[in-house]
């Protein structure tokens, strides 16, 4: 068993601290520029098709509103409102129970999200905070990756004459299982702290 495969990344007593910075006029077109062009649309019936296009109409009012996200440590309640769609998974369509529910929010939010992201995962990179063996939500890594890892580690083993035992799990409803409450404490061990802590209570909430 390669002991490394299954360490976990525990520092809670991480000292430095995350400060989520205003953004400029630039970066905010390249936030809008870098979320895909879709045409489906929240409750609001806004795409981000329309967003991205008339984006140097919308730049200044929405560079404020982000901005005052930003500083006061508040998500717009109005952008968590959610359009669910059912969207068929398999088999008969006239079984309801063959249906997922998808929540399309408002464009906008995806805006506030990129923001508040880019900084925090620039900070948990450069701090080192993430597990070597994450693959997920990172740069340059991937499923491929993974699996080449997971090679590696099996051929490492037969080299030594050790059994590998792999684990491999599936959640149902992964995002929606996630406790609020363990995963705001486990952001403040990691210096997310004061309103930028806020700002993801905020957005958590209903």
């Amino acid at each position: 068993l390669n002991k490394k495969s299954i360490s976990i990344n525990r520092n809670s007593n991480y000292k430095s601290k995350f400060k989520c910075n205003t953004i400029d006029c630039d970066q905010l077109i390249k936030i809008i520029d870098s979320i895909k062009p879709k045409w489906s649309a929240g409750y609001d019936d806004i795409p981000i098709k329309i967003i991205k296009e008339a984006k140097h109409a919308l730049l200044k009012p929405l560079l404020h509103v982000v901005n005052v996200s930003i500083i006061t440590g508040n998500f717009p309640t109005q952008l968590k409102i959610s359009k669910v769609v059912p969207v068929l998974k398999k088999g008969d369509s006239k079984n309801p129970l063959n249906y997922r529910p998808l929540a399309i929010q408002p464009a906008l939010s995806k805006i506030f999200e990129k923001t508040m992201m880019i900084q925090l995962v620039d900070y948990f990179e450069k701090g080192n905070l993430l597990d070597l063996e994450q693959h997920g939500y990172r740069k340059n890594r991937s499923t491929v990756t993974a699996l080449i890892d997971y090679i590696e580690n099996v051929l490492e083993n037969l080299d030594e004459g050790n059994h590998t035992v792999g684990a491999f799990l599936d959640l149902t409803k992964a995002f929606d299982s996630v406790c609020h409450k363990t995963l705001l404490e486990k952001l403040e061990s990691y210096g997310i702290e004061d309103k930028e802590l806020s700002w993801h209570q905020s957005y958590l909430e209903g």
